[in-house]
């Protein structure tokens, strides 16, 4: 595995600067690149772990405005705009066959992202969180400002901004037009009030994922909850690099290699 560091880099979205975390600018040959849309608040570095793990394939990880290190307007914050500073990190970069990948509230940006540019993406990675946006509810938003954990990983105002621009939006209808293959990885640990940070992926969410989408596979992580990554970190891996390798092969056969 590779110990570099990732390359630090800022794209442009309308005067505003999104930042993002890049393993291997270079890139490596044969390999599908990955670029990962985190959850609610959560900044870049999110991703090194799995960065390391899955070295030498390059993986971009970006911040959405307001949090991390990208810059935090005092407005803009609806869910079209965090799409558009998306769209500006792969332009900047200017990506082409790669692998997009969410985890929880960064799954519906990717799914929008993906339907709109089906010439671009050539899988999806959605990690435990159903195919719509949610509107925050202001107790939402009162116990996000009231956590010192959550207070160091947006400002007040950008967290206002989230909730106060946020709708509800089905994104179901958008699977349809992903021809693309997507994994679909969950928990097997249900929320609750007793686990809060249990699976987000209900399994009425995993039959529509299968009802909508024409080439899908679903993996149910034992023992995981929301963040599947934990507890057993290997395993979670090995998926990611089971489907990747998988794209990998399609690509080689793509340009009749």
């Amino acid at each position: 595995m590779s110990r570099t560091r990732p390359i630090e880099g800022w794209a442009v979205n309308r005067g505003l600067r999104m930042h993002y975390l890049d393993s291997n600018p270079v890139g490596s040959q044969g390999l599908t690149p990955l670029v990962y849309v985190p959850g609610a608040l959560n900044a870049a570095d999110g991703l090194l772990p799995e960065m390391e793990a899955l070295a030498p394939r390059r993986c971009v990880s970006m911040a959405l405005r307001g949090r991390g290190k990208s810059d935090a307007p005092m407005s803009g914050y609806t869910f079209e705009e965090n799409v558009s500073d998306v769209e500006a990190v792969v332009d900047s970069l200017r990506l082409k066959g790669f692998c997009l990948m969410g985890w929880s509230l960064g799954v519906p940006h990717v799914i929008r992202y993906a339907a709109c540019h089906l010439d671009k993406v050539v899988g999806l990675i959605l990690l435990d969180y159903p195919a719509r946006y949610p509107r925050f509810t202001k107790e939402w938003m009162e116990g996000i400002l009231a956590d010192p954990v959550f207070q160091k990983l947006a400002p007040a105002h950008a967290v206002r901004g989230i909730q106060r621009d946020s709708m509800e939006i089905s994104l179901w209808n958008d699977l349809e037009r992903i021809d693309c293959p997507v994994l679909v990885v969950g928990g097997s640990i249900a929320a609750g009030r007793e686990a809060p940070t249990g699976s987000l992926l209900k399994p009425e969410h995993i039959e529509l994922y299968e009802e909508n989408l024409r080439d899908v596979q679903i993996v149910v992580l034992e023992g995981a909850g929301h963040n599947v990554s934990q507890p057993d970190f290997n395993a979670f891996v090995e998926v990611l690099k089971g489907f990747l390798t998988g794209l990998d092969g399609m690509r080689v056969l793509d340009v009749g290699l």
